[in-house]
């Protein structure tokens, strides 16, 4: 069959060129078309021979030409009626009649110039068909759309999809008008359906059997969603047929060429990452795990959330363990036969990288996670196996407190017996209740057991300091020097938590570990005096956030959640961790040989009111005013220059989200953050 293609450069044309040429190549073979085609494509710069030699060959012409924008309204007759016109003189010239379809309008019902043409075209094609007896098939099309369009022409969808995907604004006069909408692949359908003689035919015309109705502001509203999915992850409705999958389509044949990658949030730290993908309505999430040889994570189960993983690379163990029961059931998975591993409600698991790289899982979950019902319970499916027996044991004083409890359940998590030593106790833990400034009671506790670490987290903070001048001297001053001196002989370590107000800020750079300690205040000064420096214990110095068990305690996290409105400071800058990311750390310094002055941070810094912002992106839901401030200058920035110690410090927001997550999975320790 030949086939004649006029208007083959325009928007119509060039889709059903290529869907022909894919049937004649036998590239696509979905379709009941003979594939001995031969394809005559005619246009603007076809030349009189050519089209002379088409006309009187071909068996079938769909004659695309169209005017839509001319200089004067004498060319919409021209260009419209008038080619009509010539080339039925030419079929008749060679005595050939083929079956023709013809793209007409919906604006032929109209008196205007541009329907007038398309009428006047339409009605002699009808003269041509009671004339010759050849079959025409005219179709009034509405506004079309899809890929190829041009934008900022004729197309309103071509437009909003070009502008929006290019950062150009766009124009809604009234976001309530209605228009029929007609997808291209669904046009090309309708014009092979002619071409085998079958087809929707309504009087004398031929239509496009799915169309879809949507206002201007519900189509802006559904292209600005694709282009924030990028952020939000959120894949648009992709029923099949659906207007929504066929716009999404076509919105991203007008990205920009160089913004078809977009990034992800990584979420890393020194175990690995975890990056989710897409997300959806009601199918779910995607996601991407990279774990370090030798890392375990997971150790939760759910009530009704599910999960399917699949190792793609590397190799590792799944475990699991139905609640209430101690037998563990392992599934090795590996790269090297892919194999989906279905994680059940009512069992709690973990994933281990058993190999010497990187292992990558891909993760689908059968929900998006809500942060106000997270259904995820920490349980170890079993017992660590990579802490060493003689060295589970360890001491955590001030483990009632907002960052030593979270250090206290991070080390128990992970396998260590832990001990906590406060005012108070804390459920779940060992506990010795009494002051630090009874040292009798104090030694009696350090030398009870072959303890591996003492994590010291007791100290005054600022107004304290001021207020109780001889506590402060003790407990941030002596009694970390009392500390390493009890286990200056034994293989005990001690992790001591200092601070950047050490320094009194006044240099305005970053203060890197050698640097001598110069604070003018009680605190800073007392914390200066407290710093462990010798070969073998370890002083944390940075300064922490992170959530309370306690809502009287004025933590800046905890003081935050219970605002509606703040003002966060441009000129007050922070270069601390999460007590997550602290806690992290310190799991990591007791099981490798590191000790002397260590400045914990990611070596770059942020604003209170940057670091307000991420709390409310991640703990406010975004509800929570902040209002921008300059506040009072203060620059106590620290900067890391050793290089033996295996720490990646996360991104700052990364640290938030941390936090947010840490609170999510131990929901009953906080109930005051419910809402994250």
């Amino acid at each position: 069959m030949k086939i004649l293609v006029t208007g083959a450069n325009g928007f119509v044309g060039k889709n059903l060129i290529s869907t022909l040429e894919n049937i004649r190549d036998l590239k696509d073979r979905t379709r009941d078309v003979p594939s001995d085609l031969e394809i005559f494509t005619c246009d603007i710069g076809t030349s009189e021979a050519d089209f002379e030699r088409y006309c009187k060959e071909c068996d079938f012409v769909f004659n695309l030409v169209g005017v839509h924008r001319p200089k004067d309204d004498s060319e919409f007759m021209k260009g419209n009626f008038g080619f009509l016109s010539k080339l039925l003189d030419t079929l008749e010239k060679y005595g050939n009649t083929p079956r023709i379809a013809f793209s007409s309008s919906i604006q032929a019902k109209l008196d205007n110039p541009y329907g007038e043409s398309k009428r006047a075209a339409e009605n002699a094609l009808f003269e041509y068909s009671e004339k010759t007896g050849a079959k025409v098939y005219v179709f009034r099309f509405s506004n079309l759309f899809g890929k190829w369009s041009r934008p900022n022409y004729n197309s309103v969808v071509a437009t909003f999809c070009y502008n929006i995907a290019n950062d150009l604004p766009i124009e809604i006069r009234d976001r309530n008008h209605e228009m029929e909408l007609i997808y291209i692949d669904d046009v090309i359908n309708e014009l092979l359906e002619v071409l085998m003689d079958r087809g929707h035919k309504q009087g004398d015309f031929y239509t496009v059997s799915v169309s879809h109705f949507v206002t201007l502001g519900k189509l802006a509203d559904l292209i600005y969603s694709f282009k924030n999915s990028r952020g939000s992850l959120m894949v648009p409705n992709m029923t099949d047929g659906s207007f929504s999958k066929k716009l999404y389509s076509t919105y991203l044949s007008y990205l920009p060429t160089d913004k078809f990658a977009y990034p992800l949030n990584m979420h890393k730290d020194e175990r690995g990452s975890f990056t989710e993908i897409v997300k959806t309505t009601d199918r779910g999430q995607v996601s991407v795990n990279i774990s370090k040889p030798g890392i375990t994570k997971g150790q939760h189960w759910h009530h009704t959330k599910n999960e399917k993983f699949l190792v793609v690379s590397g190799k590792g163990v799944v475990r699991f363990r139905k609640i209430g029961e101690k037998k563990v059931y392992e599934y090795f998975v590996s790269g090297e036969k892919l194999e989906v591993v279905d994680i059940p409600t009512g069992y709690t698991h973990n994933i281990e990288n058993l190999g010497d790289t990187d292992m990558v899982t891909i993760m689908w979950c059968n929900e998006c996670f809500n942060p106000s019902k997270p259904d995820t319970y920490f349980l170890p499916v079993e017992e660590i196996k990579n802490v060493d027996s003689t060295k589970k044991e360890v001491l955590v004083l001030g483990g009632a407190g907002m960052a030593g409890y979270v250090i206290a359940a991070y080390f128990k998590e992970h396998g260590y017996n832990v001990t906590i030593f406060d005012k108070t106790t804390v459920d779940g833990f060992n506990c010795v209740v009494g002051s630090a400034k009874d040292t009798e009671l104090l030694k009696k506790i350090l030398l009870a057991k072959p303890y591996a670490a003492v994590l010291n987290c007791i100290g005054l903070l600022n107004r304290a300091c001021d207020e109780y001048r001889c506590d402060a001297a003790y407990l941030n001053g002596y009694l970390p020097h009392l500390l390493a001196e009890t286990f200056e002989n034994s293989k005990t370590k001690v992790i001591h938590i200092s601070s950047d107000c050490v320094f009194s800020g006044n240099k305005n750079e970053a203060y890197n570990e050698s640097e001598q300690p110069d604070a003018a205040d009680n605190y800073g000064k007392t914390k200066a005096v407290g710093e462990i420096d010798n070969n073998k214990d370890l002083t944390f110095r940075t300064s922490i956030i992170g959530p309370d068990r306690l809502p009287q305690k004025n933590g800046l996290l905890n003081w935050f959640v219970q605002q509606d409105e703040v003002t966060g400071f441009t000129k007050t800058i922070w270069s601390g961790v999460s007590t997550i990311t602290l806690a992290r750390a310190m799991l990591k310094a007791v099981e490798c040989d590191i000790s002397g002055i260590y400045h914990l941070v990611n070596n770059e810094y942020i604003s209170k009111y940057e670091l307000l912002k991420l709390f409310n992106k991640h703990f406010g839901n975004g509800k929570i005013k902040i209002n921008c401030g300059e506040g009072i200058e203060s620059k106590k920035v620290l900067v890391n220059t050793r290089k033996d110690f295996d720490f990646a410090v996360p991104s700052y927001e990364n640290m938030v989200e941390e936090c947010a997550e840490w609170v999510r999975a131990h929901r009953e320790v906080y109930p005051d953050y419910y809402e994250v």
